[in-house]
């Protein structure tokens, strides 16, 4: 049984329209049911490892962000990443989108720089407002879970190595 804890509150007396941001946690545990530890997810404390990390970090990972992404990363520090957004970002932006990246892992920190992508002039737009490039803190890693941080601190991504295909390809 999980009760929520009200984390922040801008209420005035009369709450009525006001967001209240909560966060789940089991009772007499801090821990929510799917935190990481329960996730068999190494966390960025004193056991986690950048070396570690590197290793875990390669090959391929999806999500479900704002319609599906699949991201490749490389041994050599490259990677892709192609997304097929959901809803208004494929009316705005396209069908599907590539992204030609380089990446690195530093104090439980992974960078991703978006070099260039496919179609391009589409690609440049989502660039030039959100930012070519970013860094994840590592909440949790795992052999097919990796759990990052947005920069806004509030976001975390659930990447998940992908199901193999029924035709084993």
């Amino acid at each position: 049984m999980s009760f929520v804890t009200p984390i922040e509150s801008e209420s005035e007396d009369d709450s009525r329209g006001q967001v209240v941001t909560a966060s789940a946690t089991e009772p007499g545990t801090g821990a929510s049911p799917d935190s990481p530890a329960e996730l068999g997810l190494h966390g960025t404390g004193l056991q986690g490892s950048d070396e570690r990390y590197r290793t875990l970090i390669l090959g391929e990972w999806e999500d479900d962000y704002r319609g599906k992404r699949h991201l490749t990363v490389r041994d050599d520090g490259t990677g892709t990443m192609v997304v097929e957004p959901d809803g208004i970002g494929k009316r705005l932006f396209a069908d599907r989108l590539t992204f030609d990246l380089v990446w690195s892992l530093a104090d439980g920190r992974i960078t991703m720089k978006m070099l260039r992508g496919e179609p391009k002039s589409k690609v440049q737009l989502i660039l030039k407002l959100h930012g070519q490039e970013a860094e994840y803190k590592i909440n949790g890693f795992g052999d097919d879970q990796m759990l990052l941080l947005d920069p806004d601190g509030k976001t975390q991504y659930d990447w998940r190595r992908p199901a193999p295909s029924p035709t084993g390809r």
